[in-house]
This record gives C-alpha cells, structure tokens and sequence, in this order.
C-alpha cells in the first residue's frame, strides 16, 4: 500500500528501533520526521546537527502532507499500482542499456551513476552529468535532478542523475521518456 520499508519486507513496526520518512518526494511536502522510543527521539536531538531541529514544518507544509497522506489511507489505488508500473517500465529501459544505477523494487526514485570501473574524478563526474540534465532539459523537456553534497560528507554517494517517476502517465510513456534518458546518459557514462 506504499507504507514503507518495513511494510514492503513483512516487517512489524513495532520492532523497527527508528521509523524515518521523507515527506518531499513522497508525499508533495517539504521535511521528514524520525519516529522512535524516548531514547532515540532524545539521542537524535542531542547528537543531530542544530539545523535539523531548529524549525518546525510550515503550517501549509504540513497540511500538504497530511492531506497527501489522508488520500493515501483513503484509497492508494489510483496512485500506488500506477507508480509501481512506471517505475518497473523504467527500471527495465535503464537496465536493458547496461546502466549503473540504484533502485530497489518498487522504489519511483533511480540514481543513475558512473561504472566503477570509471577513471573520472568526482568532480568530472558530476560536470558529465550536469551537462547531460541540462542537455535533458533543453533538447527533450525531460527534468532531472544532480544532488549536490558538502565537502565535509566522510562518505559522499557518487555523482549521479536522480530520476523520479510519478503515478501521472503510462508505462508507455515513461519507457519513451526512460530511452530518451538513457541515450543521453547513456553517452555520457560510457566515454568516462
């Protein structure tokens, strides 16, 4: 029914020590939360970063998500089924073309990143790809994203392209939208 993680594998809730959740890509808001006993909740405010506690969600931000969740317990069919279908449609576009990427069924959200075997540096990596979302967005109106990290992180992810999938389309569609992807980035993964 999409209620994360421990729902996909089968888990209790009950026994998950921390309960995280992003509300921005899942649920059309902005922020997350982290839900767990008293110790952890205590823990993560003492040992967190100061800026991640230091201000509450907006009003109109939280009335976003609980509106988005509210239509979600309501009846998940006319977006579950349809986001699960589009996402396999594109998992099997980036994997028919060799593509180094992350997803886990039946995750909407794919890092599409180098091969290990690169000899690019970081930095070249993440220009690759950020002239190949802008070459998305200009030539083919196709929107991705190149997350950016700061250079304290001890262990950054690679330099990827974010590709997110909606329940709004076909398969069809998105398998289109996915070649088109993968051509481009395709080229540009595979001169590094």
């Amino acid at each position: 029914t999409g209620r994360g993680v421990a729902e996909h594998f089968g888990f209790d809730t009950l026994v998950c020590d921390v309960y995280v959740g992003s509300m921005d890509t899942s649920l059309g808001s902005i922020g997350g939360f982290c839900v767990g006993t008293n110790m952890i909740v205590d823990h993560q405010r003492l040992s967190s970063s100061g800026y991640c506690f230091s201000a509450s969600l907006p009003p109109y931000a939280a009335v976003a998500a609980t509106t988005a969740f509210n239509i979600l317990l309501e009846d998940p069919t006319p977006y579950v089924p349809p986001i699960h279908g589009n996402s396999a449609a594109v998992r099997s576009v980036f994997a028919a073309h060799n593509l180094t990427f992350t997803n886990t069924t039946p995750s909407p959200i794919f890092h599409i990143t180098f091969p290990h075997t690169t000899r690019l540096s970081r930095p070249d990596q993440y220009t690759a790809l950020s002239k190949a979302a802008s070459e998305l967005l200009r030539e083919h109106k196709i929107s991705v994203a190149v997350p950016t990290y700061t250079l304290d992180e001890r262990n950054p992810p690679l330099p990827s392209i974010r590709v997110t999938v909606s329940s709004k389309g076909t398969p069809e569609e998105y398998k289109h939208h996915a070649e088109v992807i993968a051509s481009v980035v395709g080229k540009v993964v595979t001169q590094g």
